[in-house]
C-alpha cells in the first residue's frame, strides 16, 4: 500500500465519521473560510508568525464552543470538585 492509498483511506474514514457528503461540504467550507481569513489578515500582519496566534486562538475557541454546546445539551458530564481533596481524587 502506497502513502497515497493510506492517505485516501484516512480521508475516507474521516469523512465517514463526519458524515458523507455533508461532511465533505463542511470540510470544504472550513478550508475556504480559513484560506479567505488568512488572505485578508496576512497583509496586515508581520508575516505568518505575527498572525499565527490569532489563527490558533480561533481554532481553539471553536473547539471550546463545540464542547460548551455538548455540555449544555447534557452529552458531556462535568464532575464537581469543591475542595482540594475532591480535585486530587479526580486526578488520580
Amino acid at each position: 500500500m502506497t502513502w497515497r492509498d493510506r492517505f485516501r483511506e484516512d480521508n475516507e474514514l474521516l469523512v465517514e465519521l463526519i458524515g458523507g457528503w455533508r461532511g465533505k461540504l463542511y470540510l470544504l467550507i472550513v478550508a475556504a473560510t480559513l484560506a479567505h481569513q488568512m488572505g485578508l489578515r496576512l497583509p496586515l500582519c508581520d508575516g505568518l508568525a505575527g498572525c499565527s496566534m490569532s489563527f490558533l486562538k480561533a481554532s481553539v475557541w471553536s473547539l471550546v464552543q463545540a464542547a460548551q454546546t455538548k455540555i449544555k445539551a447534557g452529552k458531556i458530564a462535568i464532575p464537581v470538585a469543591h475542595n482540594a481533596g475532591a480535585v486530587n481524587k479526580l486526578i488520580k
